[in-house]
Protein backbone atom coordinates (compact mmCIF):
# COMPACT_ATOMS: atom_id res chain seq x y z
CA UNK A 1 0.00 0.00 0.00
CA UNK A 2 2.84 2.37 0.81
CA UNK A 3 4.45 1.73 -2.61
CA UNK A 4 1.08 2.35 -4.30
CA UNK A 5 0.84 5.65 -2.45
CA UNK A 6 4.41 6.40 -3.58
CA UNK A 7 3.41 5.85 -7.21
CA UNK A 8 0.51 8.27 -6.82
CA UNK A 9 2.82 10.89 -5.35
CA UNK A 10 5.24 10.33 -8.27
CA UNK A 11 2.36 10.92 -10.72
CA UNK A 12 1.48 14.13 -8.89
CA UNK A 13 5.13 15.18 -9.02
CA UNK A 14 5.15 14.69 -12.79
CA UNK A 15 2.07 16.90 -13.10
CA UNK A 16 3.74 19.68 -11.13
CA UNK A 17 6.95 19.23 -13.13
CA UNK A 18 5.49 19.17 -16.65
CA UNK A 19 2.38 21.30 -16.27
CA UNK A 20 -0.26 19.14 -17.97
CA UNK A 21 -2.23 22.28 -18.69
CA UNK A 22 -1.58 23.85 -15.28
CA UNK A 23 1.15 26.12 -13.92
CA UNK A 24 4.53 24.51 -13.40
CA UNK A 25 5.41 24.08 -9.73
CA UNK A 26 8.90 22.67 -9.39
CA UNK A 27 9.12 22.97 -5.62
CA UNK A 28 5.98 20.91 -5.06
CA UNK A 29 7.20 18.51 -7.71
CA UNK A 30 10.36 17.90 -5.70
CA UNK A 31 8.33 17.41 -2.51
CA UNK A 32 6.14 14.82 -4.24
CA UNK A 33 9.12 12.91 -5.64
CA UNK A 34 10.86 12.95 -2.26
CA UNK A 35 7.72 11.67 -0.56
CA UNK A 36 7.30 8.93 -3.19
CA UNK A 37 10.90 7.86 -2.71
CA UNK A 38 10.50 7.78 1.09
CA UNK A 39 7.45 5.55 0.55
CA UNK A 40 9.64 3.07 -1.28
CA UNK A 41 8.78 3.92 -4.88
CA UNK A 42 12.23 3.65 -6.48
CA UNK A 43 11.38 5.17 -9.93
CA UNK A 44 10.73 8.49 -8.19
CA UNK A 45 14.49 8.75 -7.60
CA UNK A 46 15.04 9.17 -11.34
CA UNK A 47 12.41 11.90 -11.63
CA UNK A 48 13.92 13.67 -8.62
CA UNK A 49 17.38 13.27 -10.17
CA UNK A 50 16.13 15.01 -13.30
CA UNK A 51 15.16 18.04 -11.20
CA UNK A 52 18.68 18.27 -9.78
CA UNK A 53 20.24 17.65 -13.21
CA UNK A 54 18.57 20.75 -14.67
CA UNK A 55 18.23 22.78 -11.47
CA UNK A 56 14.43 22.85 -11.69
CA UNK A 57 13.19 24.31 -8.39
CA UNK A 58 16.56 23.65 -6.72
CA UNK A 59 20.26 24.33 -7.01
CA UNK A 60 21.65 22.41 -9.98
CA UNK A 61 23.59 19.41 -8.64
CA UNK A 62 24.74 16.88 -11.25
CA UNK A 63 26.58 14.80 -8.65
CA UNK A 64 23.47 14.42 -6.49
CA UNK A 65 21.46 13.63 -9.61
CA UNK A 66 23.81 10.82 -10.56
CA UNK A 67 23.94 9.40 -7.02
CA UNK A 68 20.15 9.27 -6.74
CA UNK A 69 20.01 7.15 -9.89
CA UNK A 70 22.91 4.90 -8.98
CA UNK A 71 21.58 4.23 -5.46
CA UNK A 72 18.20 3.13 -6.79
CA UNK A 73 19.14 1.63 -10.14
CA UNK A 74 19.01 -2.02 -9.05
CA UNK A 75 15.52 -1.66 -7.57
CA UNK A 76 14.26 0.10 -10.70
CA UNK A 77 15.78 -2.55 -12.98
CA UNK A 78 14.07 -5.25 -10.95
CA UNK A 79 10.73 -3.52 -11.48
CA UNK A 80 11.56 -2.98 -15.14
CA UNK A 81 12.04 -6.70 -15.69
CA UNK A 82 8.61 -7.57 -14.30
CA UNK A 83 6.39 -4.56 -15.01
CA UNK A 84 5.32 -2.59 -18.08
CA UNK A 85 4.04 0.24 -15.86
CA UNK A 86 4.62 3.51 -17.72
CA UNK A 87 6.44 5.24 -14.85
CA UNK A 88 8.82 2.29 -14.45
CA UNK A 89 9.47 2.27 -18.21
CA UNK A 90 9.97 6.03 -18.19
CA UNK A 91 12.48 5.75 -15.34
CA UNK A 92 14.37 2.99 -17.17
CA UNK A 93 14.41 5.21 -20.26
CA UNK A 94 16.01 8.06 -18.33
CA UNK A 95 18.62 5.72 -16.80
CA UNK A 96 19.58 4.40 -20.24
CA UNK A 97 19.53 7.89 -21.75
CA UNK A 98 21.88 9.36 -19.13
CA UNK A 99 23.92 6.22 -18.39
CA UNK A 100 23.48 6.53 -14.64
CA UNK A 101 23.85 3.20 -12.84
CA UNK A 102 23.77 1.37 -16.18
CA UNK A 103 25.56 1.77 -19.47
CA UNK A 104 24.33 4.61 -21.66
CA UNK A 105 22.27 3.08 -24.46
CA UNK A 106 20.19 5.38 -26.67
CA UNK A 107 18.38 2.64 -28.67
CA UNK A 108 17.38 0.95 -25.40
CA UNK A 109 16.28 4.30 -23.94
CA UNK A 110 14.12 4.86 -27.01
CA UNK A 111 12.44 1.46 -26.53
CA UNK A 112 11.66 2.23 -22.89
CA UNK A 113 10.26 5.66 -23.76
CA UNK A 114 8.20 4.12 -26.56
CA UNK A 115 6.77 1.55 -24.14
CA UNK A 116 5.74 4.31 -21.70
CA UNK A 117 4.41 6.46 -24.55
CA UNK A 118 2.10 3.65 -25.69
CA UNK A 119 0.41 4.02 -22.31
CA UNK A 120 -0.07 7.73 -23.05
CA UNK A 121 2.74 9.08 -20.85
CA UNK A 122 3.35 12.67 -21.98
CA UNK A 123 6.90 12.88 -20.68
CA UNK A 124 7.83 9.76 -22.66
CA UNK A 125 6.23 11.26 -25.77
CA UNK A 126 8.25 14.42 -25.20
CA UNK A 127 11.50 12.44 -24.85
CA UNK A 128 10.83 10.56 -28.09
CA UNK A 129 10.22 13.93 -29.72
CA UNK A 130 13.61 15.14 -28.46
CA UNK A 131 15.38 12.06 -29.80
CA UNK A 132 13.86 12.53 -33.26
CA UNK A 133 14.46 16.28 -33.11
CA UNK A 134 18.16 15.94 -32.24
CA UNK A 135 18.92 12.75 -34.18
CA UNK A 136 21.90 10.47 -33.67
CA UNK A 137 20.63 9.30 -30.29
CA UNK A 138 19.18 5.91 -31.10
CA UNK A 139 17.15 7.20 -34.05
CA UNK A 140 17.83 9.22 -37.19
CA UNK A 141 16.83 12.88 -37.18
CA UNK A 142 13.23 13.12 -38.35
CA UNK A 143 11.43 16.40 -37.85
CA UNK A 144 8.07 15.03 -38.94
CA UNK A 145 8.24 12.35 -36.23
CA UNK A 146 9.51 14.89 -33.71
CA UNK A 147 6.47 17.09 -34.40
CA UNK A 148 4.11 14.11 -34.10
CA UNK A 149 5.43 13.10 -30.68
CA UNK A 150 5.70 16.66 -29.40
CA UNK A 151 2.10 17.27 -30.45
CA UNK A 152 0.97 14.22 -28.49
CA UNK A 153 2.63 15.54 -25.34
CA UNK A 154 1.55 19.15 -25.96
CA UNK A 155 -2.07 18.02 -26.35
CA UNK A 156 -1.84 16.79 -22.74
CA UNK A 157 -0.60 20.20 -21.62
CA UNK A 158 3.10 19.34 -21.39
CA UNK A 159 4.75 22.78 -21.16
CA UNK A 160 8.19 21.70 -22.40
CA UNK A 161 6.70 19.92 -25.42
CA UNK A 162 4.79 23.09 -26.33
CA UNK A 163 8.05 25.03 -26.17
CA UNK A 164 9.95 22.52 -28.31
CA UNK A 165 7.13 22.40 -30.84
CA UNK A 166 6.94 26.19 -30.87
CA UNK A 167 10.64 26.42 -31.75
CA UNK A 168 10.14 24.05 -34.69
CA UNK A 169 7.22 26.08 -36.03
CA UNK A 170 9.20 29.28 -35.46
CA UNK A 171 11.89 28.54 -38.05
CA UNK A 172 11.92 25.17 -39.77
CA UNK A 173 11.63 25.73 -43.47
CA UNK A 174 8.58 24.20 -45.11
CA UNK A 175 6.71 23.57 -41.84
CA UNK A 176 7.32 27.04 -40.41
CA UNK A 177 4.09 28.45 -39.01
CA UNK A 178 4.58 31.74 -37.15
CA UNK A 179 1.08 31.82 -35.72
CA UNK A 180 1.35 28.32 -34.25
CA UNK A 181 4.79 29.16 -32.90
CA UNK A 182 3.50 32.20 -31.02
CA UNK A 183 0.45 30.31 -29.68
CA UNK A 184 2.55 27.40 -28.40
CA UNK A 185 5.30 29.55 -26.91
CA UNK A 186 2.76 31.80 -25.20
CA UNK A 187 0.91 28.81 -23.76
CA UNK A 188 4.16 27.35 -22.45
CA UNK A 189 5.24 30.71 -21.04
CA UNK A 190 1.87 31.17 -19.34
CA UNK A 191 2.43 27.83 -17.61
CA UNK A 192 5.67 29.26 -16.25
CA UNK A 193 8.26 27.57 -18.47
CA UNK A 194 11.18 29.96 -18.25
CA UNK A 195 12.78 29.24 -21.66
CA UNK A 196 9.47 30.08 -23.36
CA UNK A 197 9.23 33.31 -21.36
CA UNK A 198 12.71 34.36 -22.51
CA UNK A 199 11.95 33.37 -26.10
CA UNK A 200 8.79 35.50 -26.11
CA UNK A 201 10.69 38.37 -24.53
CA UNK A 202 13.25 38.26 -27.32
CA UNK A 203 10.55 38.04 -29.99
CA UNK A 204 8.79 41.15 -28.63
CA UNK A 205 12.17 42.84 -28.15
CA UNK A 206 12.99 42.81 -31.87
CA UNK A 207 9.65 41.89 -33.49
CA UNK A 208 8.74 38.62 -35.17
CA UNK A 209 7.17 38.47 -38.62
CA UNK A 210 3.55 39.57 -38.94
CA UNK A 211 2.54 37.92 -35.67
CA UNK A 212 4.50 40.05 -33.22
CA UNK A 213 5.28 43.71 -33.77
CA UNK A 214 8.16 45.09 -31.76
CA UNK A 215 6.91 45.95 -28.29
CA UNK A 216 9.58 46.69 -25.71
CA UNK A 217 7.06 46.91 -22.84
CA UNK A 218 5.89 43.34 -23.52
CA UNK A 219 9.51 42.22 -23.82
CA UNK A 220 10.13 43.72 -20.38
CA UNK A 221 7.08 41.88 -19.00
CA UNK A 222 8.33 38.47 -20.15
CA UNK A 223 11.93 39.13 -19.11
CA UNK A 224 10.73 40.06 -15.61
CA UNK A 225 8.69 36.85 -15.36
CA UNK A 226 11.77 34.83 -16.32
CA UNK A 227 13.92 36.76 -13.86
CA UNK A 228 11.59 35.59 -11.09
CA UNK A 229 13.13 32.18 -11.84
CA UNK A 230 16.65 33.66 -11.83
CA UNK A 231 17.18 33.19 -15.56
CA UNK A 232 20.53 34.59 -16.73
CA UNK A 233 19.45 35.29 -20.32
CA UNK A 234 16.50 37.34 -19.10
CA UNK A 235 18.67 39.24 -16.62
CA UNK A 236 21.17 40.07 -19.35
CA UNK A 237 18.52 41.09 -21.87
CA UNK A 238 16.60 43.29 -19.45
CA UNK A 239 19.86 44.90 -18.30
CA UNK A 240 20.50 46.00 -21.90
CA UNK A 241 17.10 47.68 -21.98
CA UNK A 242 17.76 49.47 -18.68
CA UNK A 243 21.12 50.59 -20.05
CA UNK A 244 19.55 52.48 -22.96
CA UNK A 245 15.98 53.04 -21.69
CA UNK A 246 12.87 52.15 -23.69
CA UNK A 247 9.10 51.74 -23.45
CA UNK A 248 8.52 49.89 -20.22
CA UNK A 249 11.72 50.94 -18.41
CA UNK A 250 13.41 54.23 -17.68
CA UNK A 251 17.14 54.35 -18.33
CA UNK A 252 18.90 53.23 -15.16
CA UNK A 253 22.59 52.32 -15.43
CA UNK A 254 22.78 51.08 -11.84
CA UNK A 255 19.88 48.70 -12.39
CA UNK A 256 21.49 47.55 -15.62
CA UNK A 257 24.72 46.85 -13.75
CA UNK A 258 22.86 44.96 -11.00
CA UNK A 259 21.14 42.71 -13.53
CA UNK A 260 24.33 42.15 -15.53
CA UNK A 261 26.04 41.09 -12.28
CA UNK A 262 23.26 38.66 -11.41
CA UNK A 263 23.66 36.96 -14.78
CA UNK A 264 27.46 37.21 -14.80
CA UNK A 265 27.72 35.54 -11.40
CA UNK A 266 25.84 32.58 -12.90
CA UNK A 267 28.56 32.31 -15.54
CA UNK A 268 26.65 34.10 -18.31
CA UNK A 269 29.38 35.03 -20.81
CA UNK A 270 27.55 37.88 -22.55
CA UNK A 271 26.68 39.49 -19.20
CA UNK A 272 30.34 39.23 -18.18
CA UNK A 273 31.30 40.94 -21.45
CA UNK A 274 28.70 43.66 -20.87
CA UNK A 275 30.03 44.33 -17.38
CA UNK A 276 33.49 44.66 -18.85
CA UNK A 277 32.11 47.06 -21.43
CA UNK A 278 30.38 49.39 -18.94
CA UNK A 279 33.01 49.24 -16.17
CA UNK A 280 34.83 52.51 -15.62
CA UNK A 281 37.97 50.85 -14.23
CA UNK A 282 40.27 48.98 -16.59
CA UNK A 283 41.11 46.34 -13.97
CA UNK A 284 37.42 45.48 -13.58
CA UNK A 285 36.92 45.46 -17.33
CA UNK A 286 39.88 43.14 -17.74
CA UNK A 287 38.54 40.71 -15.12
CA UNK A 288 35.08 40.52 -16.67
CA UNK A 289 36.40 40.34 -20.23
CA UNK A 290 38.69 37.50 -19.24
CA UNK A 291 35.86 35.46 -17.72
CA UNK A 292 33.80 35.90 -20.88
CA UNK A 293 36.78 35.36 -23.19
CA UNK A 294 37.64 32.07 -21.52
CA UNK A 295 34.12 30.92 -22.43
CA UNK A 296 34.76 31.79 -26.07
CA UNK A 297 32.99 35.17 -26.25
CA UNK A 298 34.59 36.77 -29.32
CA UNK A 299 33.86 40.41 -28.45
CA UNK A 300 35.35 39.87 -25.01
CA UNK A 301 38.39 38.23 -26.58
CA UNK A 302 38.86 41.20 -28.90
CA UNK A 303 38.45 43.77 -26.12
CA UNK A 304 40.81 41.86 -23.85
CA UNK A 305 43.30 41.90 -26.70
CA UNK A 306 42.94 45.68 -26.93
CA UNK A 307 43.72 46.07 -23.22
CA UNK A 308 46.93 44.07 -23.59
CA UNK A 309 47.82 45.87 -26.84
CA UNK A 310 47.53 49.22 -25.06
CA UNK A 311 49.89 48.01 -22.32
CA UNK A 312 52.41 46.82 -24.88
CA UNK A 313 52.29 50.01 -26.97
CA UNK A 314 52.73 52.18 -23.87
CA UNK A 315 56.16 50.63 -23.20
CA UNK A 316 57.17 48.55 -26.26
CA UNK A 317 59.02 46.34 -23.77
CA UNK A 318 56.17 44.40 -22.17
CA UNK A 319 56.37 41.36 -24.44
CA UNK A 320 54.15 39.32 -22.16
CA UNK A 321 51.36 41.84 -22.80
CA UNK A 322 52.02 41.58 -26.53
CA UNK A 323 51.81 37.78 -26.40
CA UNK A 324 48.51 38.01 -24.55
CA UNK A 325 47.19 40.48 -27.12
CA UNK A 326 48.18 38.15 -29.96
CA UNK A 327 46.57 35.20 -28.19
CA UNK A 328 43.19 36.89 -27.73
CA UNK A 329 43.12 38.58 -31.15
CA UNK A 330 43.82 35.20 -32.72
CA UNK A 331 41.02 33.56 -30.73
CA UNK A 332 38.51 36.24 -31.81
CA UNK A 333 39.76 36.19 -35.42
CA UNK A 334 39.18 32.45 -35.60
CA UNK A 335 35.52 33.15 -34.80
CA UNK A 336 35.30 35.56 -37.74
CA UNK A 337 35.95 38.89 -36.00
CA UNK A 338 37.44 41.03 -38.78
CA UNK A 339 38.80 43.75 -36.47
CA UNK A 340 40.60 41.10 -34.43
CA UNK A 341 42.03 39.60 -37.61
CA UNK A 342 43.47 42.99 -38.61
CA UNK A 343 45.15 43.39 -35.21
CA UNK A 344 46.40 39.81 -35.19
CA UNK A 345 47.92 40.16 -38.67
CA UNK A 346 49.55 43.47 -37.74
CA UNK A 347 51.14 42.11 -34.57
CA UNK A 348 52.21 38.93 -36.32
CA UNK A 349 54.01 40.94 -39.00
CA UNK A 350 55.77 42.95 -36.31
CA UNK A 351 56.90 39.70 -34.69
CA UNK A 352 58.28 38.41 -38.01
CA UNK A 353 60.17 41.66 -38.59
CA UNK A 354 61.72 41.46 -35.16
CA UNK A 355 62.65 37.83 -35.71
CA UNK A 356 64.40 38.48 -39.03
Amino acid sequence: LQVIAGREHAIQGQKFCCGYGEKLDYRNSIKCFERALNEGYAPASVFLARMYWYGFGCVKDVVKSQKLCEDNCAAIQKLGNTSDDELVQLAMGFLSYRGFGIQKNFPEAFQYFESAARHGDAMAQYMIGIMYDVGGEGVSKNQVEAVRWYEGAAAQGHALAKYALGLIYKSSGSITDHRKAVELLTSSADQGYVDAQVQLGEMYDIGYGECITQDKSKAVKWYKKAIEQNDGDAQNNLAKLYEIGCDGVTQNIEEAKRLFELAANQGHADAQYNLGRISSEESASESWYRLAAEQGHDYAQYNLGLIYLKRYENTRSNHQAKNEAVKWFKAAAEKGDEAAKVQFDRLSKQSRKLFF
